[in-house]
């Protein structure tokens, strides 16, 4: 792609606002959050909020080791050991985490959607493609899936963004 040597790293995506390039996917978020106000009320929250971040990118890792693999046999191995190791120890977590916060009922931190929230619905809806029942047993992490899935601005993205890999 002739694109990509022209960008600040060499790759995509790359976000411009007031005329700076801002490369890199998850600095892409964190600015878009603390923009929008989807970033926590305090430092505290916005630490917290960061590390489910961190989280989700170690999540979804495995998943791409998974995507990258090109012998079947070894694709199909590592996506069961994806599924019921990476992705029942962090989803275990999280339950445990809701739980603490407004018994669950509410977000992953705080009082009000934040990016975090959509990072974990992002990343559940890439695993729920190859396990559709994958929250079947974590009623809190599935409860709050179907909030950030029910935010108009997210419905109405699912609806109309293209089909990607990703």
């Amino acid at each position: 792609m002739q694109l990509k040597p022209t960008m600040p790293f060499g790759s995509l995506p790359v976000l411009e606002a007031d005329g700076v390039q801002i490369p890199q996917s998850q600095a892409i978020a964190r600015f878009l959050a603390k923009r929008f106000g989807l970033f926590g009320s305090n430092d505290i929250e916005a630490a917290l909020i960061d590390s489910y971040m961190e989280a989700f990118v170690d999540l979804r890792s495995g998943l791409m080791g998974y995507m990258r693999e090109q012998d079947a046999e070894l694709k199909k191995k590592k996506l069961e050991d994806y599924l019921s190791g990476d992705v029942v120890k962090y989803t275990t977590l999280l339950e445990q985490n809701l739980a603490k916060n407004n018994e669950g009922k509410g977000w992953l931190v705080g009082d009000k959607l934040s990016v975090a929230d959509v990072q974990l619905y992002y990343s559940y809806f890439l695993i729920s493609s190859f396990q559709s029942d994958v929250l079947k047993n974590f009623p809190l992490v599935a409860g709050l899936f179907e909030r950030v899935a029910a935010n108009p601005g997210i419905a109405e993205w699912v609806k109309i963004r293209p089909e990607t890999a990703f």
